[in-house]
């Protein structure tokens, strides 16, 4: 986040107000027509799977690659696509989408081993972004948080163009990003105000909050001893776009500071 700060305030002393809102309007075009490239992307790797029995589960953001949560199809900047596949047909879908020209660099392959909850992510020339295949939706010692079996089980179907594939349900969708977000990706231990990911639960609170169920993220946070990561995840949603706090997870005092230590 620190980088992103000084760079912004970098082309915010060097623009003028005009200039800085034609700059903010010509990204938001250029991401509109990348994320276009990416959704035909993403429906020709889905009509593949389908061909083998596989409907997978659209993670992170290609779900907003094939539904208008955001409004905005130029909103989320994308350079990747994370699909979810049944852990024991993931070598057949490696195969078939062998058979689309995708290909791992091998100099990464090692990196990638059969443990690891993805695997090496895929690239195929002219294309606009990678593509990675989760054999679990996360890794050692989060995997009892949100197990990929019950997220698999409990996953919506959806349809587009005649095309199969699931969405992770509305709960395991804010569970999964605040995981991800908070341990995974280090953001708690290390400080850091994770933006993208605070708009992504901030706008699917929006969207659907009579939807999620709020206990079930509270209870398996809590029950692995991650429950101060969540409060103070959802303390900075509070001071950095309004959401209101939840039942059971208003602010307190260790919110507080921590939020103070990042911005420090």
């Amino acid at each position: 986040m620190n980088q992103h700060i000084a760079a912004l305030k970098f082309i915010t002393s060097c623009l003028s107000e005009d200039d800085l809102c034609d700059y903010l309007r010509e990204l938001r075009k250029l991401s509109k027509e990348r994320n276009a490239k990416l959704q035909a992307q993403l429906l020709e790797v889905v009509r593949q799977l389908n061909r083998i029995h596989i409907a997978p589960v659209l993670l992170k953001s290609a779900m907003h690659l094939v539904t208008d949560m955001h409004g905005d199809r130029g909103a989320r900047i994308m350079n990747d696509i994370d699909l979810l596949v049944p852990k024991e047909k993931i070598d057949e879908c490696l195969t078939a989408l062998h058979g689309l020209g995708y290909e791992s660099d091998e100099d990464i392959n090692n990196d990638y081993h059969e443990d690891h909850h993805h695997s090496a992510p895929l690239f195929r020339p002219g294309d606009y972004g990678s593509l990675e295949l989760h054999r679990s939706l996360t890794e050692s010692p989060y995997v009892e948080i949100l197990s990929t079996g019950i997220g698999l089980a409990e996953a919506q179907p959806l349809e587009l163009q005649g095309l199969s594939m699931k969405v992770l349900s509305h709960t395991h969708r804010l569970l999964y990003n605040i995981l991800h977000s908070q341990l995974v990706d280090h953001n708690y231990a290390d400080g850091i105000i994770p933006l993208r990911s605070l708009h992504e639960v901030v706008t699917e609170v929006g969207a659907n909050q009579e939807r999620i169920d709020w206990s079930t993220i509270r209870c398996r946070m809590e029950q692995h001893n991650r429950g101060s990561a969540l409060r103070a995840y959802l303390y900075m949603t509070h001071k950095l776009f309004g959401m209101s706090f939840q039942e059971g997870m208003g602010k307190t005092l260790l919110s507080r500071l921590y939020y103070q230590r990042c911005c420090a």
